[in-house]
C-alpha cells in the first residue's frame, strides 16, 4: 500500500496529492492572483463529506514543473473528487458577470447536486444525481482514457460485475 498524502504549497500554488484522502467537512479550491489556478501533480481520490467549492483552475503537471504538462492527464496525474452533498463552480451570482471561465481537470462526483454558477471547462467528468446548470452551463469534454486511469478508491475504480438473467421461474411459498 502507498502512503496517502495531500501537500499543497500556496507560493507555487502545487498540489501535490497521493492515494486516498477523507475530509470530515467542506473543501474550498481557491487560487490567488490573476491565475487563480491550482497546479497539481499524483493520482488521488479525496472523499469530502461535506460539500466542494472550485473557485479556481485544476491543471495537472507531471513532477511540480508547471511547463511540464505533456501526457499528464490522466495517465501520469489524475485527482478524483467525492462530496457526499454538493459541488459548485464558482462562488456566488457575481461570478456570472466576471466571465472568466474555469478549467479543471479531474473526475468529479457529487452525491446530491452540481452547481454552475461559472462557465467550467471540464476535461474528465461529472457525475451526480442532479444537476442545477441552468445560469452558465459547463462544458465537459471526455476523455475516455479516464476510466482506465483513475485514482485508487474512486468510485468506479473497482470491476464492475453485470449479472444477466439466464432463466427465471416462480416457487411457489
Amino acid at each position: 500500500k502507498t502512503e496517502d498524502y495531500i501537500l499543497f504549497d500556496k507560493n507555487s500554488d502545487i498540489l501535490e496529492i497521493n492515494g486516498q484522502i477523507v475530509i470530515d467537512g467542506d473543501l474550498k479550491f481557491k487560487g490567488k492572483g490573476s491565475q487563480k489556478a491550482i497546479y497539481y501533480t499524483g493520482k488521488g481520490a479525496i472523499l469530502v463529506k461535506g460539500g466542494v467549492q472550485i473557485d479556481s483552475h485544476l491543471i495537472t503537471i507531471n513532477n511540480g514543473d508547471k511547463a511540464d504538462f505533456e501526457n499528464s492527464f490522466p495517465i501520469e496525474n489524475a485527482l478524483g473528487i467525492m462530496a457526499v452533498k454538493d459541488i459548485k463552480f464558482g462562488s456566488s451570482l457575481l461570478d456570472l458577470l466576471f466571465k472568466s471561465d474555469l478549467y479543471v481537470m479531474g473526475a468529479f462526483y457529487a452525491g446530491e447536486k452540481v452547481t454552475s454558477l461559472k462557465t467550467a471547462n471540464v476535461a474528465g467528468t461529472l457525475v451526480s444525481n442532479y444537476f442545477d446548470l441552468t445560469l452558465s452551463p459547463p462544458a465537459v469534454y471526455e476523455v475516455p482514457v479516464l476510466q482506465q486511469n483513475l485514482p485508487e478508491g474512486m468510485v468506479g475504480d473497482y470491476p464492475i460485475i453485470a449479472i444477466a438473467q439466464v432463466s427465471w421461474r416462480e416457487l411457489g411459498i
